[in-house]
């Protein structure tokens, strides 16, 4: 089979995103398939990954101009960027298009490109644009990108959600069947069991970058409630230097934090889990609105590949975290005081550590990206070319 892969990001970027656009590439190819990959040209990253295929493929895409010059001249070029896609796709004649998220302005030019070929499309609906809207400003440019949004669920053939919750979100709101929207979560690697056993260095982890909707603050105020009775050591892993971050490290100081956290800028994906397998404990934050509750951070799945139990601080009382974080691999608060009385509680019951983190690994073995993506493939690629055929 021949599938092409539309991605926002890509190599070298190390974002979501682009981790799961080549874990679908690496684990598709294994399965004998040719796969190509069109992302836009000077696609966000930071040169912390070599290109490892000769068939990925930047092109020139109504992103790649909106990003540096704004929306009229990447409007005014998109004619030249669609012929330029259009072409892409013609020359790699696949059998299947998956295009993902966040941002369907990609995934409508893939779209349009296929329109006219014995091609199965997919959108891959990884950060639906409904959730989106609250981190971006402009009414008229969200709304313009939800109606597209919608537009490409009820024309594909087939709609992946990375969560059940998405999945009903996305039935209910555009009107879409049961049969055409399927489950494909996120994941991580077999081979980060590797580091499962490492000799511990510290207490807590946070993997990736923070956003506003993640409810930082409150979680460094849990932090330093947990500092005040017991020692303890934090990393965060992925901090970038911006006005946020910098005043969310002016919060560490004025709470006291400055020996017990430490932060790590972005490191390359291959090096994840020898880092976070050397805390105790994981931490993940759930913050933001309504709209949020869908979401599991991709994180989540290298932590539970790496062994390490995974404490959440939400904001929501319900959402797809309570489902995903079984008690015996995790748990959730509602307020720092809880989370902070609950840290101290695991870090105090060494046995009940050890048989969460082995809770985790077992767990994990559910979220591989080659059973994952053999998933996707087995049970819904095959079905789509068949019945094209």
């Amino acid at each position: 089979m021949r599938i092409l892969l539309a991605w926002p990001t890509y190599h070298p970027d190390v974002s979501a995103g682009a981790v799961r656009g080549a874990a679908f590439a690496r684990h598709l190819s294994g399965l004998g398939n040719e796969v190509v990959v069109l992302t836009p040209l000077q696609s966000p990253g930071n040169g912390l990954h070599a290109e490892d295929s000769s068939k990925i493929h930047r092109i020139l895409s109504y992103d790649t101009i909106s990003r540096r010059f704004g929306f009229v001249p990447a409007l005014a070029a998109f004619p030249i960027t669609f012929g330029a896609i259009r072409a892409a796709v013609i020359k790699a004649s696949p059998d299947v298009v998956i295009a993902s998220t966040p941002g369907p302005l990609l995934a409508l030019e893939t779209y349009l490109a296929t329109r006219g070929l014995p091609t199965s499309f997919v959108l891959d609906l990884r950060d639906p644009w409904r959730s989106g809207s609250y981190l971006y400003r402009g009414a008229l440019r969200n709304c313009t990108k939800q109606a597209i949004e919608e537009l490409l669920c009820r024309k594909s053939d087939s709609i992946l959600c990375v969560t059940s919750s998405l999945r009903e979100m996305v039935m209910r709101d555009y009107g879409v069947g049961p049969d055409k929207v399927a489950v494909v979560s996120n994941g991580a690697e077999g081979e980060s069991q590797r580091g499962v056993w490492a000799e511990k260095e510290y207490d807590f982890v946070f993997l990736g970058a923070p956003s506003a909707y993640k409810n930082i603050e409150e979680l460094l105020e849990a932090l330093a409630i947990v500092s005040q009775n017991m020692p303890i050591k934090v990393r965060f892993v992925g901090w970038v230097e911006n006005p946020y971050t910098e005043a969310l490290e002016t919060l560490a100081r004025s709470l006291g934090l400055e020996e017990s956290v430490e932060f790590l800028p972005r490191i390359p994906t291959d090096e994840v889990v020898g880092v976070i397998s050397k805390a105790r404990v994981a931490l993940e934050t759930v913050g933001g609105p309504s709209t949020f509750s869908w979401a599991i951070g991709a994180k989540n799945y290298q932590y539970l590949a790496a062994g390490l139990p995974i404490a959440c601080l939400s904001k929501h009382r319900d959402g797809e975290m309570y489902s995903f974080l079984m008690p015996d691999v995790g748990f959730i608060s509602n307020t720092k005081e809880d989370f902070a009385t609950s840290l101290i509680e695991i870090l105090e019951d060494t046995n009940r550590l050890n048989q969460m983190s082995s809770n985790a690994l077992k767990y994990s073995e559910k979220f591989r990206w080659g059973r994952i993506v053999s998933d996707l493939y087995e049970n819904r690629l095959l079905k789509l070319v068949g019945e094209r055929s």
